[in-house]
């Protein structure tokens, strides 16, 4: 259900969009509302190939959307790293 009504949404919202509109409708709202819709099915399908097992490479990348750790374990010289006995940088 939610791929129909979004899918609807995001046909709608990209046919009445309208850049040199003067109407604000046309010219602003669509096009943002366009951009929301594309960002959801994106988040969508991401998640979805994340949590079908795309992407296993054996590490963390700590990415935004595959919901990564984000530590690299880099970022101090000597490869001192800041590891759970408390020794940062």
């Amino acid at each position: 259900m939610w791929w129909i009504i979004n899918g609807i949404g995001l046909v709608v919202f990209w046919i009445i969009t309208d850049l040199s509109s003067d109407s604000v409708i046309e010219s602003l709202l669509a096009p943002a509302l366009t951009a929301v819709f594309i960002t959801g099915f994106s988040v969508k399908i991401l998640t979805a190939v994340e949590a079908s097992g795309g992407q296993r490479s054996g590490r963390d990348s700590g990415g935004f959307f595959t919901g990564g750790s984000g530590d690299g374990g880099g970022g101090c010289a000597g490869g001192e790293g800041g590891g759970s006995d408390g020794g940062g940088c």
